[in-house]
Protein backbone atom coordinates (compact mmCIF):
# COMPACT_ATOMS: atom_id res chain seq x y z
CA UNK A 1 0.00 0.00 0.00
CA UNK A 2 1.26 3.67 -0.64
CA UNK A 3 2.96 5.78 2.09
CA UNK A 4 -0.06 8.20 1.68
CA UNK A 5 -2.38 5.74 2.58
CA UNK A 6 -0.28 4.98 6.14
CA UNK A 7 0.53 7.79 7.11
CA UNK A 8 -3.69 8.49 6.93
CA UNK A 9 -4.30 5.79 8.73
CA UNK A 10 -1.88 7.09 11.18
CA UNK A 11 -3.82 10.65 11.55
CA UNK A 12 -7.36 8.39 11.64
CA UNK A 13 -5.85 6.44 14.80
CA UNK A 14 -4.66 9.68 16.35
CA UNK A 15 -8.73 10.82 16.39
CA UNK A 16 -10.15 7.34 17.01
CA UNK A 17 -7.58 5.22 19.22
CA UNK A 18 -8.61 1.61 20.37
CA UNK A 19 -9.60 3.04 23.88
CA UNK A 20 -12.51 5.16 22.22
CA UNK A 21 -13.80 1.97 20.25
CA UNK A 22 -13.64 -0.01 23.43
CA UNK A 23 -15.64 2.17 24.77
CA UNK A 24 -18.61 2.62 22.17
CA UNK A 25 -18.44 -1.24 21.84
CA UNK A 26 -18.80 -2.29 25.23
CA UNK A 27 -21.34 0.79 25.80
CA UNK A 28 -23.65 -0.72 22.40
CA UNK A 29 -23.44 -3.87 23.92
CA UNK A 30 -24.83 -2.96 26.90
CA UNK A 31 -27.38 -1.16 25.39
CA UNK A 32 -28.66 -4.10 23.34
CA UNK A 33 -28.83 -6.19 26.38
CA UNK A 34 -31.23 -4.12 28.48
CA UNK A 35 -33.51 -3.04 25.00
CA UNK A 36 -33.54 -7.00 24.79
CA UNK A 37 -34.39 -7.27 28.90
CA UNK A 38 -37.51 -4.77 28.31
CA UNK A 39 -38.17 -5.25 24.34
CA UNK A 40 -41.63 -7.69 23.60
CA UNK A 41 -40.16 -9.24 20.14
CA UNK A 42 -42.03 -11.37 17.79
CA UNK A 43 -40.42 -14.82 16.82
CA UNK A 44 -39.80 -13.20 13.32
CA UNK A 45 -38.06 -10.04 14.56
CA UNK A 46 -34.68 -9.55 12.93
CA UNK A 47 -33.53 -8.56 16.51
CA UNK A 48 -33.40 -12.04 17.49
CA UNK A 49 -30.05 -12.24 15.34
CA UNK A 50 -28.24 -9.48 16.95
CA UNK A 51 -24.56 -10.70 18.04
CA UNK A 52 -22.46 -8.59 20.08
CA UNK A 53 -20.17 -6.28 18.05
CA UNK A 54 -16.55 -5.75 18.04
CA UNK A 55 -13.87 -3.20 17.26
CA UNK A 56 -13.44 -4.71 14.29
CA UNK A 57 -16.88 -4.25 13.17
CA UNK A 58 -17.24 -1.09 15.02
CA UNK A 59 -14.44 0.38 13.04
CA UNK A 60 -15.84 -0.84 9.62
CA UNK A 61 -18.97 0.43 10.36
CA UNK A 62 -17.15 3.97 10.68
CA UNK A 63 -14.92 3.80 7.91
CA UNK A 64 -18.75 3.41 6.06
CA UNK A 65 -19.83 6.22 7.61
CA UNK A 66 -16.87 8.49 6.86
CA UNK A 67 -17.03 6.94 3.11
CA UNK A 68 -20.78 8.18 2.78
CA UNK A 69 -19.57 11.55 2.87
CA UNK A 70 -16.29 11.11 -0.03
CA UNK A 71 -18.29 8.96 -2.17
CA UNK A 72 -21.75 10.56 -3.51
CA UNK A 73 -24.70 7.97 -4.56
CA UNK A 74 -28.03 9.41 -5.01
CA UNK A 75 -29.78 7.09 -2.68
CA UNK A 76 -28.39 6.42 0.99
CA UNK A 77 -29.62 2.59 1.27
CA UNK A 78 -27.16 2.05 -2.24
CA UNK A 79 -24.35 2.42 0.60
CA UNK A 80 -25.94 -0.60 2.62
Amino acid sequence: MSWGFWRSLEYFNLFFDDEMFLFTVSETNRYTESFFEDAELTPASRALKWKNTDIGEMKRFLFLLLLQGVVLKPVEKWFW
